[in-house]
């Protein structure tokens, strides 16, 4: 797991035929065995899919043809989450991962398309994480609409934004960062 908050892993999937692959689940033995525990940590990735029966059997998928990865992700309180969605391939790797998009606002259920490019026994993880961007993005959208805490807002938001500048970005990615602050700092603008 690369999250530092909490991510859901299906069970190693089954050998697929030679033209499938294989995205989730787990190998039958002679029996369907349950899915492995795992704790519930401070951001709980709930409700993963695809899985079949809890992840007691395989999913199974096609080379080259996308496939939805869908979980329920949540926190207490009011900070923004978000979700990526990494696809694992055979050799235990990290092959591709993709962000995955809020497709039900207010139930937390979050979704994101990934593809196998090679048959093999592939899985895949979501991973929960907060958003400090998405939180203030919300919280201050709602404020400055309102007039309330504006220069609180904007301030709040140049410093969030200055944290990440300071990262270890393209140059390019870093200036978009340094203007938008200059543009938070602004005082003259409406």
């Amino acid at each position: 797991m690369t999250s530092p908050t909490s991510s859901a892993t299906p069970s190693t999937p089954a050998a697929p035929r030679p033209t499938e692959t294989t995205a989730v689940g787990a190998p039958p033995a002679t029996a369907p065995r349950p899915a492995p525990f795992a704790p519930v940590g401070r951001i709980p990735v709930v409700e993963v899919s695809p899985v079949i029966e809890d992840g007691r059997w395989p999913a199974k998928g096609t080379v080259g043809e996308a496939f939805p990865v869908r979980a329920t992700v949540f926190r207490e309180g009011h900070d923004a989450v978000a979700a990526t969605a990494v696809l694992v391939t055979p050799d235990g790797r990290d092959h591709s991962w993709a962000h995955m998009v809020d497709i039900a606002p207010g139930l937390d259920r979050y979704e994101a398309w990934l593809m196998p490019d090679a048959p093999g026994t592939w899985g895949f993880r979501v991973e929960g994480w907060s958003d400090p961007y998405g939180t203030w993005r919300h919280d201050a959208s709602i404020k400055v609409d309102a007039g309330v805490d504006v220069e609180l807002m904007l301030t709040e938001g140049a410093l969030l934004l200055e944290r990440a500048a300071a990262r270890d970005l393209p140059a390019a990615a870093a200036q978009v960062l340094r203007d938008a602050v200059a543009g938070l700092r602004d005082a003259g603008r409406p």
